[in-house]
């Protein structure tokens, strides 16, 4: 039987788009060794997610910055 969020904050973060994978890599590498740099898991989802709103933060404030797409 399929499990459903209760609530859609419960969701998962989407993937990563080609501009947030690219950002990435050029500023830590890749996903793998941005996780290690915060102390987060590529091996746990929770972590993956977590990792997907601190790039989707760095990304946002680069923009505020004028250093962005």
């Amino acid at each position: 039987m399929p499990v459903y969020a209760s609530n859609p904050t419960d969701a998962a973060t989407p993937p990563y788009t080609t501009a947030e994978k690219n950002w990435l890599n050029v500023h830590w590498g890749g996903e793998f060794n941005f996780l290690r740099a915060y102390q987060l898991s590529i091996y746990d989802e929770d972590d993956r997610e977590e990792g997907r709103r601190i790039v989707r933060a760095f990304m946002a404030q680069d923009r505020v910055n004028g250093r962005g797409q």
